[in-house]
């Protein structure tokens, strides 16, 4: 279990406004450390950098790249595949879900995301419960 003030977080996503949005809540609610990153595979390569990364959190509908793939080869990677991967995302109809669950996803986050439910969300996540949420 690891709580926000310690945690290392990365978001991932090809939208800067969501970026900022993302790591202010984050930043509000309090987390250790938050790294953002427009494209999956260069969550991963900050991820193998060396420090040790708690969450990713992740859209995967990315304009360039299946996010599904990439929780692949994060959970498919024996160095990364502890880190938690959620999900977050405004593709949130059942096959969405679906293939976010069989990816490895350890979580889905719908958009728009709540400023006031989001802090709270990531805090269950850190602490291994199960956030499969669409709003």
């Amino acid at each position: 279990m690891v709580e926000l003030k310690d945690a290392y977080v990365i978001i991932v996503d090809d939208d800067p406004n969501i970026l900022f949005i993302e790591s202010e809540f984050l930043e509000e609610a309090g987390v250790g450390r938050c790294e953002m990153r427009g494209s999956g595979w260069q969550a991963i390569d900050l991820a193998r950098s060396g420090q040790k990364v708690d969450l990713i959190l992740l859209d995967i509908g990315l304009a360039y790249e299946d996010g599904c793939e990439v929780v692949r080869k994060i959970k498919e990677d024996p160095e990364l595949r502890d880190i938690l991967v959620v999900a977050v995302t405004a593709h949130t109809d059942p096959d969405d879900l679906k293939r976010a669950r069989e990816a490895g996803c350890d979580g889905f986050i719908g958009k728009p995301l709540d400023r006031d439910r989001f802090p709270e969300q990531i805090q269950r996540i850190l602490r291994g419960e199960s956030v499969w949420e669409i709003t």
